[in-house]
């Protein structure tokens, strides 16, 4: 994880940004600078996780990465939930060969199987001054062995078009939009799934992110089927998170719900009452 990100100045006055809505150009921000991207500035971040960052809904999300695509300025691959800025580097420039190592590392973990992965390499063969002459070699090979990357625009860059070479395929944002419109669990869900994780991550920082559009349709039907709120999910589950024998068995939403009246006996008997709740999730009845 970075610890910071940065944006030039540059790129509130680039012709592409200005005439961009207010929510693209905040997402586009987020993009730049969260915790989810890397330094070549091609990551994966699930849209329920911006959704959440900047406390806005998965619809103006996906609005503002559909925008933010059609003027050139990301690729986005809805399937794997990986985006691409390709011109990343140009606005981040790799300053020595040292830094063009830790780059190379960034690289070798992106998955190949991605739709945006012929991009990628594209933006890298474009970008990379310091590359060893070795890595040069394999992204030239990499490049004729991914020749078709998906259609863009100038400065290798997109325009929202779906990749010729996948001729069933279809637009990542209308996929992604689709999931959006099926799905049954609600934004506030999908909160809570997170603030759970949120505290399993305190007392191992290395677990394992797990499928959240799985544990927000827990939530839910704890919800809907049982009549528990988001605030008594939470409150429940930070009580068995702080419980020496619990913590390490209570790690998920189905294990709570799975445990939840003999949790809620234990609770009582330890005179557990209304555990404090973190702001961010503090408005959620």
């Amino acid at each position: 994880m970075r610890e910071y990100g940065q944006i030039q100045s540059a790129f509130w006055t680039h012709p592409d940004i200005q005439g961009l809505s207010i929510q693209a150009k905040v997402v586009g921000a987020y993009l730049l600078t969260s915790q989810h991207t890397n330094g070549i500035g091609c990551f994966r971040v699930p849209v329920g996780y911006i959704s959440i960052d900047l406390n806005i809904d998965t619809e103006t999300v996906l609005n503002g990465i559909s925008e933010l695509a059609g003027n050139g300025i990301l690729v986005h691959d809805s399937t794997s939930e990986y985006i691409l800025i390709p011109a990343f580097l140009r606005w981040n420039v790799i300053p020595n060969p040292n830094a063009a190592k830790a780059r190379v590392k960034e690289f070798e973990v992106i998955p190949s199987s991605i739709s945006i992965y012929p991009n990628l390499i594209k933006a890298l063969v474009d970008c990379g001054k310091y590359w060893s002459e070795g890595f040069s070699e394999n992204l030239e090979t990499l490049l004729k062995r991914y020749p078709n990357p998906i259609d863009t625009v100038s400065d290798g860059i997109r325009d929202n078009k779906p990749d010729q070479t996948r001729p069933n395929q279809t637009k990542p944002d209308q996929e992604q939009k689709k999931k959006v419109e099926t799905k049954k669990f609600s934004d506030d869900d999908l909160r809570c799934a997170n603030y759970i994780f949120s505290l399993i991550r305190v007392l191992n920082p290395k677990y394992k992110e797990p499928n959240f559009d799985s544990w927000a349709e827990t939530v839910r039907l704890m919800r809907e089927v049982d009549k528990k709120s988001h605030r008594e999910i939470s409150e429940l589950f930070k009580w068995a998170n702080q419980d020496d024998f619990w913590k390490t068995n209570i790690l998920s939403p189905s294990k709570l719900r799975k445990q939840w009246d003999t949790l809620t006996t234990k609770k009582n008997c330890a005179g557990g009452g209304s555990q404090s709740i973190d702001d961010q999730f503090g408005n959620i009845s």
